[in-house]
């Protein structure tokens, strides 16, 4: 859903900027580039979401648990606008959901936890970083790692031991690969 928001905002103010967490699909990306939008990709986290809102001058932000934020209207997530602003644009499109959905290209994704006793993690990061070198990598939030087929996002988990791991790929053998 929030690819259809996404799309639908950037259809009726293109150059508008829009902010997501760093763990949300790159198709995302694609229907910015597509309607002229820009695209944020913030740390994970509701307050970091909201600073780059502040910073950036948003016109919509959300993640992909259907936590959507309409800046103009208040600086917080709301279901209540969010079914409003839905059933306003089946309504104006005279469409379906199901039509809307059929135009968003197809991406795969997956989710793991690893655990790691934490004295090994900054040294897991500094390797992930050292063998990936000549990969597209982001830092904004853990270490996100471009490939040809996806990407995969490795993030210590606050409040465990562990690492939360993010993947995308082409299609759902190369994200599980890449968890």
């Amino acid at each position: 859903s929030l690819a259809i928001f996404i799309k639908s905002i950037l259809k009726n103010r293109n150059n508008a900027c829009i902010v997501v967490p760093i763990t949300t699909s790159s198709v995302l990306e694609q229907i910015c580039h597509e309607y002229g939008g820009k695209l944020i990709h913030a740390k994970m986290g509701y307050r970091s979401i909201i600073d780059d809102v502040i910073k950036y001058k948003a016109i919509f932000a959300g993640n992909e648990s259907g936590g959507f934020i309409f800046p103009e209207f208040q600086l917080c997530e709301d279901a209540i606008y969010s079914s409003v602003f839905l059933l306003e644009l089946l309504s104006k499109d005279g469409t379906s959901l199901s039509k809307i959905y059929s135009e968003i290209p197809d991406f795969y994704m997956a989710k793991d936890y690893i655990d790691i006793p934490i004295q090994y993690r900054g040294k897991i990061m500094s390797t992930l970083i050292e063998e990936n070198y000549d990969h597209k990598i982001e830092t904004i939030s853990g270490i996100k790692i471009y490939f040809e087929y996806g990407w995969c996002l490795i993030i210590p988990n606050p409040s465990k031991n562990g690492f939360d791991i993010y993947a995308e790929g082409k299609n759902k053998q190369y994200a599980n690969e890449l968890v």
